[in-house]
């Protein structure tokens, strides 16, 4: 290794790390192994309460509101009839009392939460004043029967509300879990009771609900990441192989990718950091930019093998590397620069902890590529690359050559953009301007929207429920509002109750209401029931001296308690409402409210059931909720707040339009401080901006015309393509500036002939030295986002879609906006035809 001599800091410390390798090389191999040891415990948060920080002030009142009236988010299970009498016929509702029953019965299924026809009671006239009657405690035989059972459902407003369809044609059971950690077990649960079942003609179940999204959506991202990321990492391999033509190139890009993977995702396991549905991206982008510097360090060596053949493999090594480790870096920086965008401007955890182990997977890239690329290069088993990559060789072998043919084709591409860009520079940049200005004016009409259930392919029997459910019944989405007296039966205030039931009724109006459900339903329900009692009560004692009527039965309690004169009304006093709910809990089981009041009356929830599950059909519901609460509720002795899982939704989903125009500026910042400083220039750290901003823009553009909204797989794609499009300009730009030196400045006519003469041979060597491994670092980065296309994942394939869009546009305004700038700036253009 006589001719690997340093004389220089880079080259003597490339010429340590080439001597070092036969401890080095092991050293790097055993850090992956360690990092892969706690994979094992990394957990998984797919929940839409991860999008929150666990301090957020809407995230601690909804846990309040959890454990005092057990609100969590459900399991819907929709027994749905396609018999003419729909639900109502003693087969289907068989299957109603038997599934209830049994769901009670279920690990972590709140036996006492299952709301459905077969555990509700109707609340009824009796001897005692109230009976308390489960609707299903005998299956209906026969018209009489069946007709009475529909009957009494009538009577009571809040089952048609929550229960069943306007056509009859389904019910529901509702299903609360005990552990929401626990979801994605209990609804295999449910799945496996529900496929156990021998139903009858025409009866489908369908299973749906928040936590029945949670629960499917565990296995649904493991099955998208199962196949997804083996297929990215073989395209690009592929890719490599055959760009390369060789094996070694493809298997030290599948180093660069199980280091960088591996450690970044053990970093998380580590840091107690968990798995989040955005997370599955990360491997494929990190795939995608762990072989960008593996393409230019082995390009480049191999072309330097073309010519120095007499050099050994180490110097040969030492060399590339020498002349790669700046714009190497510089390109690692930006792109981590980036990804910390993301980190420190996003308000959500996923986002947050995605932009920072996503930034560390490049840092690794970079180091593997720093310290364990020239270690292996060095070895001659591996510097024996096929001379045909270069494209070099002479005329005949290459028209023998198909990929001689390929590089042939791919050369001239180049130098027609090269040409173009050149020839007309003021186009070029006028062209970009107008992409700009339409990308700033479209920003301005993004809206931000997103869809829970958009999650899942359509087809997915999760995603056929959600519909079966939001076509036939209430919907799956619930808001909760909560009322709080502070007081002992100070929730029984009639005037609260007043505004309660007013709440109720222009909710209700509300488009994309679907119904509600609250204490005050059942408070008029045993109302207009005792009232009927007493006005039988009345009627006998005409006949009957001795008998009573319910005021004498309750003379005690003092004169407020007199019956109204509208049956199905608020009564008109606390201790009134105190009563019913007493002479309730004797006749029933008072476990039926606890989800709308607690034990001690101070606090109430009426709980909205709301059909659209999109952020832009809910987010009116929630604003109009919140002026009717403050309208009603002012200068009552209440504190009134909405929660619910609509409430949670609305308020993270507002976070992505602030935390993406904020990850937007805080990775075109960092990106162009990182940029400036490497550059030592800031209009070239200004430069290496333009083809990213173009290209971000550009999407918006195509965003606002196509009608994609701001959503979770959209809002970080900026950040993102940011950081993975700064690669191209900054190579390009690291290219061109010193050929631009050498083709600007004063010159006599002997040396801008010269410069004319030599512009071919100047295009070649951009294309093998630089375009080449630009078009290939393109290709690789491309085919990994393109397979994001195929995940089930719906969010994730519109990110796939929009980054590979702007990684395309970068690409092209590298190659064209950067030499065209350059030329403008120019004295002499860099060439002519």
């Amino acid at each position: 290794m006589s001719d690997i001599a340093g004389t220089t800091p880079v080259r003597r410390f490339f010429t340590f790390v080439v001597q070092s390798r036969r401890w080095l090389l092991p050293l790097l191999f055993l850090v992956p192994i360690a990092f892969a040891m706690p994979l094992a415990s990394l957990d998984r948060d797919l929940r839409s309460d991860a999008f929150m920080e666990p301090d957020n002030p809407a995230l601690v009142y909804r846990n309040v509101v959890k454990e005092r009236f057990g609100l969590v988010d459900p399991i819907l299970v929709a027994v749905v009839s396609t018999s003419e009498a729909g639900i109502f016929d003693s087969e289907s509702l068989n299957v109603v009392k038997s599934l209830s029953d049994q769901l009670a019965q279920l690990p972590n299924i709140d036996g006492e939460g299952v709301f459905s026809l077969g555990t509700v009671s109707a609340i009824e006239s009796g001897s005692s004043g109230l009976d308390i009657v489960p609707l299903l405690e005998t299956i209906p035989r026969g018209t009489g029967a069946m007709q009475a059972l529909k009957e009494r459902i009538s009577a009571f407003p809040v089952f048609t509300n929550d229960l069943i369809a306007d056509d009859s044609s389904a019910t529901l059971l509702v299903l609360q879990l005990i552990d929401e950690q626990q979801a994605e077990s209990s609804y295999y649960r449910v799945l496996d009771l529900v496929d156990e079942l021998t139903l009858p003609p025409g009866v489908e179940i369908h299973v749906a609900g928040e936590g029945a999204v949670t629960g499917y959506l565990g296995a649904y991202v493991d099955a998208d990441a199962r196949v997804l990321n083996p297929i990215a990492a073989l395209i690009i391999l592929l890719v490599i192989a055959l760009a390369f033509r060789n094996w070694a190139a493809p298997l030290l890009a599948l180093v660069m990718i199980a280091s960088s993977c591996v450690i970044s995702l053990g970093a998380m396991a580590l840091a107690g950091v968990p798995f989040y549905v955005v997370t599955n991206a990360m491997p494929v982008i990190l795939i995608g930019i762990a072989v960008a510097d593996t393409i230019h360090v082995c390009s480049r060596f191999a072309l330097k093998r073309e010519f120095e053949g007499d050099r050994s493999a180490a110097a040969t090594s030492i060399d590339t590397l020498e002349s790669l480790w700046r714009p190497i870096t510089i390109t690692s920086a930006t792109t981590i620069a980036g990804f910390l965008g993301l980190y420190f401007a996003s308000e959500m955890p996923p986002f947050r902890y995605f932009g920072l182990f996503t930034a560390l997977g490049v840092f690794v890239a970079w180091l593997y590529t720093i310290l364990c690329l020239p270690c292996f290069l060095s070895y001659r088993s591996f510097a024996k690359f096929s001379s045909r990559q270069s494209g070099v060789r002479n005329n005949q072998e290459k028209t023998r050559s198909p990929d001689s043919l390929v590089g042939r084709s791919l050369r001239l591409l180049l130098e027609q953009i090269w040409n173009g860009a050149i020839q007309w520079p003021k186009v070029v940049v006028a062209s970009f301007l107008v992409i700009i200005g339409a990308g700033l004016l479209s920003s301005l009409a993004l809206e931000v929207d997103d869809n829970r259930i958009g999650i899942f392919h359509r087809s997915e029997k999760i995603a056929i429920a959600n519909d079966v459910i939001s076509d036939r019944l209430g919907g799956t989405g619930t808001l909760d509002v909560i009322i709080e007296t502070g007081s002992t039966e100070g929730i029984l205030e009639p005037e609260l109750l007043l505004a309660m039931e007013q709440l109720q009724i222009r909710g209700e109006r509300l488009e994309g209401v679907a119904g509600s459900r609250s204490i005050v339903d059942y408070l008029k329900q045993m109302n207009a029931v005792l009232s009927e009692s007493d006005s039988e009560s009345d009627s006998d004692s005409d006949s009957d001296p001795d008998s009573g009527s319910f005021d004498e039965f309750y003379a005690d309690a003092g004169p407020e308690l007199a019956v109204e004169a509208d049956p199905y009304a608020v009564p008109e006093s606390s201790a009134m409402a105190a009563q019913f709910l007493l002479l309730y809990n004797f006749a029933g089981d008072p476990a039926d409210f606890k989800q709308l009041i607690d034990y001690e009356y101070t606090s109430a929830n009426i709980r909205f059931l709301i059909n659209p599950s999109s952020y832009q059909g809910f987010a009116p519901v929630v604003e109009a909720l919140r002026t009717e609460t403050r309208n009603l509720f002012d200068g009552l002795p209440a504190e009134v707040n909405l929660s619910g899982r609509i409430s949670l939704d609305y308020e993270w989903l507002q976070a992505i339009e602030r935390s993406h125009w904020g990850s937007v500026m805080a990775a075109v910042v960092m990106v162009f401080v990182v940029s400036a400083a490497s550059f030592g220039s800031v209009a070239r750290g200004a430069l290496s901006l333009i083809p990213v901003v173009a290209s971000v823009l550009g999407v918006y553009t195509v965003m606002s015309v196509t009608g994609i909204p701001l959503g979770v797989g959209t809002s970080m794609f900026a950040a993102v393509a940011i950081g993975l499009g700064v690669d191209f300009a900054v190579h390009t730009i690291a290219r061109f500036v010193p050929e631009r030196r050498s083709m600007s400045g004063p010159a006599d006519n002997n040396q801008k002939l010269e410069r004319r003469v030599n512009s071919s041979e100047r295009r070649a060597d951009f294309y093998s030295s630089t375009g080449r491994p630009l078009m290939l670092n393109f290709v690789a980065v491309s085919a990994g986002f393109a397979v994001l296309m195929l995940s089930e994942i719906s969010q994730l394939a519109e990110f796939g879609l929009i980054v590979l869009t702007a990684v395309g546009v970068s690409f092209l305004a590298s190659l064209t906006l950067i030499p065209a700038c350059f030329s403008i700036r120019s004295s002499e253009p860099w060439s002519k035809k």
